[in-house]
């Protein structure tokens, strides 16, 4: 046997054996070609034969059989060079030619590490683990002595990290503190979602706080503190009264606007006192309290009638309208 027919015969082994096991390879998966492979087959041809036997004006003629041998093709997946077939899941798996140290092997000769590992420069496939010093605590230690927090830490120091709990977070100290989905106002937040009021407030709502007073006509806008409202003035810490422009002899009982007193009514917006039986030569100075004219006296039979005063140099008689009136021959004596 020659040394061709030998290797030809190695050749199918090795595609039979490849079709034996890549039949069931998905032609469109990773690492899978498709080939056509040959085969041969026997069938039986038919052909005429005469014979010596005259069927009329010819020989007679019979069919007769014979078989020949012809190459059918059919596609067949395999796997692509660099990869090789696992049999375990039915799929080709590519080959690191030189290992895979530490790492996971992606592609024909090329090698993949597994976090925190990382590929050796210097060495081709070869995965190394970083070593820290010092240890990393809650973070997982990366090239070049690097600590990276886990998942939700928060980066304590340069090996350290750590984590709150639910509800609480790292303020620029590094504390944890509470955390409040509304900001706090005139409050702190003491607990997750909770405010606290600072002295002299109270609360309004979960988040906001109002001061604390007793204000009357005012806003209080502070502990203790009151802003009056337009229109009124500040009589002590608390209390804010109604301002008038000019309200004497009445009470202001609203901004601007006045209330006289009894005896008292409006005059011109001013309030002016009443003399119900009027004031004859004198002035409504009270409330029926008649102020004579300058040089009128109080009448001896009346208080709201004023009559001419006369001195004790009065050399007549006093008349109530004229004054003093001298004596006369001809007048009648009053």
């Amino acid at each position: 046997m020659c040394l061709k027919t030998i290797v030809f015969c190695l050749i199918i082994i090795v595609l039979v054996e490849l079709v034996t096991y890549t039949q069931a390879l998905d032609d469109n998966g990773e690492g899978v070609c498709v080939v056509k492979l040959s085969s041969r087959q026997r069938r039986k041809k038919p052909y005429n034969v005469a014979i010596n036997k005259w069927c009329g004006r010819r020989k007679c003629v019979v069919k007769r059989y014979k078989y020949e041998t012809y190459l059918t093709w059919t596609n067949h997946t395999v796997c692509c060079n660099g990869w090789q077939h696992d049999s375990e899941q039915d799929i080709c798996a590519p080959i690191c030619s030189t290992g895979c140290n530490g790492g996971k092997c992606v592609s024909p000769d090329q090698c993949q590490c597994l976090s925190p590992a990382y590929l050796d420069p210097e060495r081709p496939n070869t995965c190394i683990t970083p070593i820290c010093s010092p240890t990393c605590f809650n973070a997982v230690c990366h090239a070049n002595n690097t600590c990276i927090c886990q998942e939700n830490y928060t980066p304590y120091n340069s090996t350290h990290c750590f984590k709150c709990d639910q509800g609480y977070t790292a303020d620029e100290n590094l504390n944890c503190v509470p955390v409040c989905d509304q900001p706090c106002i005139n409050s702190t937040c003491t607990a997750p979602n909770t405010c606290t009021c600072a002295d002299g407030y109270r609360p309004k709502n979960d988040s906001i706080c109002e001061p604390i007073c007793d204000c009357i006509n005012a806003d209080c806008v502070g502990p203790h503190t009151c802003a009056c409202h337009k229109g009124y003035v500040s009589l002590n810490k608390t209390v804010c009264t109604p301002k008038c422009n000019g309200c004497s002899h009445g009470d202001c009982v609203a901004p601007n606007k006045c209330t006289c007193h009894k005896g008292y009514a409006k005059v011109n917006g001013v309030c002016k006192p009443q003399c119900t039986k009027g004031c004859v030569n004198g002035f409504c100075t009270a409330p029926n309290v008649c102020s004579c004219k300058k040089g009128y006296v109080y009448s001896n039979n009346s208080a709201n009638v004023c009559v001419v005063s006369c001195d004790a140099s009065c050399k007549g008689y006093c008349d109530d309208d004229k004054g003093c009136v001298p004596w006369n021959c001809s007048m009648p004596i009053p």
